[in-house]
């Protein structure tokens, strides 16, 4: 959608596409880019695809759909696990990728022992109780849609869209995934950004990709939490935009 140079926008696990729809983050960005919303597999209109529901494999996913486009080097904003698979896409396709942007991010999610049991708890939580009641249970801890219920009601309804076992498989490859020996070789211009109040991704992952990426630019959103994509939408596009300007 839109025109321009390729603008890539990688989704989080267990949604999809639309998320960068809800707040009119990809309508604002195709003003000035040709904004390209695959979704990945196992997730939105790609979760019937087979698995394996892997990094890499979403990497190679992205590589072949911008093959088919005849796109040979794009923007790229990942955002959360989209983060994960973008600083793939760069490791693996490194000429592909003019810039890139990391928003509510890792590049390793188990630095510290809370998450590394938050990690083995929502995993049991996931096969024990299904998406449907897992996705009712994630969402009731967040204060930003508490907030807004009919933005709640929207994620809970891509949360429980997803195949229990895909849902599974992706959220381990979150969990697992790693680009702590590998993330400083990133030579791109790249954004770091990251919300002070973010609980899923907490702050230091954000000051962690920036202080091994060099060059990096860092954007904190001071009182944003993990879904500062639509509490700040406005901010976001516009700190977007001056990046790729």
């Amino acid at each position: 959608m839109g025109k321009g140079y390729p603008l890539i926008l990688l989704h989080g696990a267990m949604v999809s596409g639309v998320i960068f729809s809800i707040k009119s983050v990809a309508e604002e960005l195709s003003k000035n880019y040709d904004v390209i919303i695959p979704d990945l597999r196992g997730h939105g209109g790609s979760k019937n695809m087979p698995g394996p529901y892997t990094t890499v494999q979403h990497a190679e996913d992205t590589k072949k759909l911008l093959d088919a486009l005849n796109v040979k080097n794009a923007y790229i904003l990942g955002y959360s696990y989209g983060g994960v698979v973008a600083q793939q896409i760069t490791y693996t396709y490194p000429s592909l990728v003019n810039k890139l942007i990391l928003t509510c991010t890792i590049s390793y999610n188990k630095i510290t022992l809370r998450e590394k049991i938050e990690g083995i708890i929502i995993l049991f939580a996931l096969r024990l109780l299904g998406v449907n009641r897992l996705a009712h249970l994630t969402t009731s801890y967040s204060p930003e849609l508490n907030n807004n219920p009919a933005l709640k009601k929207e994620m809970q309804k891509m949360f429980a869209d997803n195949d229990t076992k895909a849902a599974a498989a992706v959220l381990k490859e979150a969990f697992t995934f790693d680009s702590r020996s590998w993330v400083h070789n990133t030579r791109c211009p790249t954004l770091i950004i990251g919300g002070l109040a973010d609980i899923a991704t907490p702050i230091h992952h954000t000051y962690f990709l920036h202080d091994k990426i060099k060059g990096s630019q860092l954007e904190i959103f001071e009182d944003a939490g993990h879904t500062l994509i639509w509490t700040h939408s406005k901010r976001l596009v516009s700190v977007v935009k001056n990046f790729l300007r």
